[in-house]
């Protein structure tokens, strides 16, 4: 670990550091391991209790991908979606959690502890978010760095079956390794920089984006420590310095794609389920959708981080605080700037679903924390030009945005609209508000003494205080659709047994003339029977498939007798048979389920389906000879 150097603009006095005695000798008492040991375990239990109030899941389908994806690892150590070998997702995240799954046969319970190891693991970025703050910070606010990276509002996501909660360590560990083949490119650290990357894509695909980031801070470094060189001799040494970086580079995709045709596959399968988004991308699109989500960022930090960011970057690329700051601003720059261009790329796409995506950028979040307390600790320097440019930037983003095309998709995938979600403002007055605000947040920044400037960490803290109090206002909000408290969730496993094959079938709500009832979706209660019980191994399907995109068999409705059919005729068999309402079968009557109003009936030879009264669509859409 490299000691503090001195962080204050050169020619500039240090702010004297006196008043505060108690608190660096309690400091000094308790060593790094002790504090961040302590950081860990409270966020951990603090998430594991916030945990445990969510009922159920609710980012369908998700969760249940992944919950399926760890129960086939634990049950037969394979990857399987509905029985059916799959690899188009990432393999790490089901293995960590399917310990979860492998100790219980009951899912309720498993669902909970997977929520425990997620809290583990995400507040485990605490550990190294201060590796990388202690380069450029002193002690007690690389600590305090770290306290913060576990306490953004996106820690939410330990409460959902989702990968964020080890992508989010995995790749703050990658920038850890990145930032020490920096400072010393010796081979064995240019390979450790290749393996976390391959770890963080072990997790989601997205980690791809490490490697231009990597690649880009390189370059970056090589430029401005040799300003005078022209740029080909500074390609030149960076080629030399890191030829095991570019040898790795091009040696392991060479491998990878010469491996991949020989298999008869694209090397572009290597993204799973992410390929579709290649194809897809609308380039034209992608520069506004970079705008909006730089904006969502300057407000998920609270507007002046992200103004001192603007104003710290260039310093420390020019020199202004040693080399240390230097690496670490050429790595903050570009991890911003190619997560941002990844996810508007994605959002560009249809698969974006018109959506603000913070779900996945919100990773670069510590380092622009890191870059604030880096501003505070050099006496909050503020140059003027760059200075006024910084504020009006951070000040002019977010009214930008179009509030009103944005907000419906807030409540998972953009957590810094929420709050204005809920006020009782009108979505047209909403930009006039956030304007004032950030005009008002730009002014703090340019003209708040300097004496004051640690009330600013204070805000930041406030700032995450909301946003997080209405993340989990809405995730448990959303996790109790079904009920305030789900105490027959396993209700199919409670009446045949964990081990029992139980086919759940879909009916479309045309197709079952379904109209829309108090409760959740159809569709979320089908969902939910397939995540809480072990019995339901296989899905089908009449007339259309749900829409989760997993896999399902198609059946048909036999025009004379009534009965369900696969394709060409042939014979639907199955033990147990579960549908939701409206759906109603001529057979025995095993359990009912009020809340996901789901019926498991017996299904023998002599099952028939009825048909729904004066509902034309059903007999037109689902029969077959």
């Amino acid at each position: 670990m490299n000691s503090r150097s001195q962080i204050a603009p050169q020619g500039k006095p240090r702010r004297r550091r006196g008043a505060n005695a108690p608190v660096r000798a309690l400091l000094v008492a308790i060593p790094t391991w002790g504090w961040l040991t302590a950081i860990v375990a409270v966020s951990a239990t603090i998430q594991i209790q916030a945990g445990l109030e969510i009922q159920a899941p609710f980012v369908f389908g998700d969760e249940l991908i992944y919950s399926e994806l760890a129960r086939s690892f634990a049950d037969a150590g394979h990857f399987a979606l509905r029985g059916v070998a799959n690899s188009s997702y990432g393999i790490l995240y089901p293995v960590l959690i399917a310990p979860a799954y492998a100790v219980t046969d009951n899912l309720g319970q498993a669902y909970a502890l997977a929520k425990v190891i997620n809290a583990l693991l995400m507040s485990l970025a605490a550990v190294p978010t201060f590796l990388i703050a202690r380069r450029v910070l002193p002690r007690h606010m690389a600590l305090l760095a770290s306290a913060f990276a576990v306490a953004i509002p996106s820690l939410v996501y330990t409460r959902m079956i989702l990968t964020e909660s080890a992508f989010y360590p995995a790749f703050l560990m990658a920038v850890v390794v990145i930032l020490r083949a920096l400072e010393r490119p010796s081979s064995g650290r240019q390979l450790a920089v290749m393996a976390l990357i391959g770890v963080a894509f072990l997790v989601r695909a997205q980690a791809i984006v490490l490697v231009p980031i990597y690649a880009s801070a390189i370059l970056t470094v090589s430029w401005f420590e040799f300003p005078r060189r022209s740029p080909l001799v500074v390609v030149r040494d960076a080629l030399v310095s890191y030829r095991t970086t570019w040898l790795s580079f091009v040696a392991g995709g060479g491998i990878v794609v010469i491996s991949q045709l020989a298999r008869g596959h694209s090397p572009l399968d290597l993204l799973g389920a992410y390929r579709v988004v290649v194809g897809d991308t609308n380039f034209e699109a992608i520069p506004r959708w970079f705008l909006y989500h730089a904006a969502d960022l300057d407000l998920y930090l609270g507007i002046v981080p992200f103004a001192a960011c603007c104003v710290v970057v260039p310093l420390a690329l020019a020199g202004s605080y040693g080399r240390p700051h230097r690496l670490f601003a050429a790595v903050l720059v570009w991890a911003v700037f190619w997560m941002t261009l990844l996810v508007a790329a994605f959002s560009s796409s249809v698969w974006g679903l018109e959506r603000l995506h913070e779900r996945n950028l919100f990773y670069v979040a510590p380092l622009m924390i890191i870059s604030f307390f880096l501003w505070i600790d050099a006496g909050t320097p503020r140059p003027r030009r760059l200075a006024i440019g910084a504020a009006i930037t951070a000040a002019l983003l977010p009214p930008l945005l179009p509030f009103s095309d944005l907000v419906h998709g807030a409540v998972v995938d953009a957590l810094a609209l929420l709050p204005w979600a809920t006020t009782i403002l009108s979505a047209s007055i909403v930009p006039f508000a956030m304007a004032v605000l950030a005009v008002a947040l730009g002014l703090v920044f340019l003209f708040l003494p300097r004496r004051l400037a640690p009330l600013l960490i204070g805000g930041l803290a406030l700032n995450f205080y909301v946003i997080g109090a209405h993340a989990a206002w809405h995730a448990r909000d959303l996790g109790g659709a079904l009920a305030d408290v789900r105490v027959n969730r396993d209700w199919i496993d409670k009446a045949v047994g964990p081990q029992a094959a139980v086919a759940a079938i879909w009916f479309p709500n045309r197709t079952v003339c379904a109209t829309a009832t108090k409760g959740p979706p159809r569709e979320d209660a089908l969902w939910e029977n397939e995540f809480f019980n072990r019995s339901v191994r296989r899905m089908y399907y009449v007339a259309q498939a749900a829409p989760d995109n997993l896999p399902a068999t198609r059946l048909f409705v036999n025009r004379r007798r009534h009965a369900l059919a696969r394709a060409h005729g042939k014979v639907f068999s199955a033990r147990f048979v579960v549908v939701g309402e409206p759906v109603t079968l001529r057979a025995r009557v095993v359990a009912r389920d009020l809340q996901t109003r789901s019926v498991l009936y017996r299904y023998g030879r002599n099952a028939r389906v009825v048909f729904p009264p004066g509902c034309p669509n059903f007999a037109r859409e689902t029969t077959s000879g």
